[in-house]
Parts: C-alpha cells; structure tokens; sequence
C-alpha cells in the first residue's frame, strides 16, 4: 500500500528526527492523528512568507514540521507550561536539519486570539483542539471559530478537525466527566452545522470523516477497531513502526456523504474553511 506522499514527506520528517520514538504513536492509540495530519497537508502547502497559527497547539509535531517546511508558524495555547516543551523538541529538530525554525509560541485564549490583528494570518490549524475550548462568555467552540474568522486574510485557510459523538446526541462537558476527563464535546453533523460552520465569513472547501473500516466483506466495519483497542499499551507500541499505515487502511478518510451513511463508525470530522473575499 502507497501512502500519499505528503503523508510519506512528514512521516520522512518525523523518523529523521525522532527515530524509534515515534511521537505520534506515543501518544495516539485511536489511529486518527496521522489521518488529521495528511488532511492538513492536503489543503495547504507550507512555504516561506506563509503565517500560520495553529491553535490548541501544545507540542505537536506539526508545529515542527510545517516551519521546517518554510513556514512561519504561532503556536497558541492557554498551558503556559507548554514553553519549555516546545523549545526543546525545537532544538531537537534544528539541530537534526540544521536550519533555524521561525516557530513562536502565545500563551493565549483561542476563544478571542486578541492578540492578532484582522485579516493578518495565512492559515490557522487546530487539530482536535476546539472541542476543549469553553468560555463564560458564550459558546467557546463558536467563538473560536469567529475569531479565526477575524484573523484570517481574506481568502486564507482554516483546517479544523473534532471528535464525533458515533452516532449518538451531541454531547458536552465542561468540566469533564467518566468519559473523558477534561472539558470536551462530541458532535453531530447537526452541531457541527450550528456551532462550526455558521460564521457567515467563511465558506466550506471540504468536510470529510475518519471513519473506522475493516476492508474484509467477512467482518463488520468496527471489527478491526475493537480488536485494536483489546490489546494492552505494549502489544500495540510493537506496531508503531506501521502506525502510518494502519491509520490509512482501518480509519481512512471518507467523504461526508459516507460517513453520514454510518456515522457509529465515524470519529472524527475533518473540516476545511476559507474566508470570503468579500468579507
């Protein structure tokens, strides 16, 4: 099996630098963060002169990549402790590619991103990071939205991706609960209309889904999926290697008709923004 070769460029990226520690793996066992990445790549191209900001950004490892790819790019997040984090793995990857990275970080709220002026950024990322964003002012999801709205350039480019509730009714926790333990939400089609598509200034490139799959007509879609998550930290940390691939065949991406076919599958949607010319 081939892999997209945006996909083979980061994954390059990531062993060149990391080795055997393969940091998505590590912390990723649901086999979507790798399905979240190669759709990032997809819609956009990283380049010199680029701003990007990527919200909810904690340490991931597409800060790093994409300002190793020419990129200038504002890590934004409210745990001020991230720092230290970021500058180290920084000096980890300059010192493997030999090049200074143009990579900053904001200790601030996504929910209003004041900070940045109107119209100033390229494109702003934020990967599986606004369904945590509460605020007392309002919906925190919604007003994340508005203010990507707001920063971006007229015909600049946001990639949002956000957990799926499988079917089921939205769901939200401020405070988190048994489920998960920090504040979060799960989405319809329906709220995702409602609380991520609706600024009036942006207008939709593409919704897709990572939907769970069991390519075998023997076997029902979640059959690989619970054989997966069956299997202690250790037996699936043997595979990490594979991870890439895995991801790709079990939890591939579908089109939003599809996925809506069979939403028990679905976790995650993965939405691509532009902002009007005209807003």
């Amino acid at each position: 099996m081939t892999l997209p070769s945006t996909l083979s460029d980061f994954l390059r990226f990531e062993f060149d630098v990391f080795g055997e520690q393969y940091p998505v793996p590590a912390y990723d066992s649901f086999l979507i963060r790798y399905g979240e990445y190669n759709y990032v790549l997809d819609h956009l191209t990283p380049g010199a002169g680029q701003t990007i900001v990527d919200i909810g950004s904690d340490a991931n490892l597409l800060l790093f990549y994409l300002t190793a790819r020419g990129a200038n790019v504002i890590g934004v997040d409210l745990n001020k402790q991230l720092e230290k984090k970021i500058r180290s793995r920084q000096q980890q990857v300059e010192n493997i590619i030999k090049k200074n990275l143009a990579l900053s970080f904001k200790v601030e709220d996504a929910t209003k991103l004041a900070s940045f002026a109107n119209d100033s950024v390229d494109v702003v990322t934020a990967i599986s990071a606004i369904e945590h964003m509460f605020s007392s002012e309002g919906r925190g999801d919604q007003m994340a939205i508005d203010a990507i709205a707001r920063v971006l350039k007229p015909g600049g480019v946001t990639i949002v991706t956000l957990p799926t509730s499988n079917g089921g009714p939205f769901h939200e926790s401020s405070t988190g609960d048994a489920r998960y333990h920090l504040p979060y939400r799960l989405y319809t089609p329906q709220a995702l209309e409602e609380r991520i598509l609706s600024n009036p200034n942006l207008e939709v490139v593409d919704w897709s889904y990572l939907a769970q799959t069991t390519p075998d007509v023997r076997f029902d879609n979640l059959h690989f999926f619970n054989f997966w998550m069956a299997l202690k930290p250790e037996e699936r940390w043997k595979w990490a290697w594979v991870q890439p691939h895995l991801a790709v065949l079990f939890n591939p991406r579908v089109s939003r008709t599809e996925g809506e076919s069979r939403l028990h599958t679905v976790n995650t949607a993965l939405i691509c923004m532009r902002k009007r010319m005209t807003a």
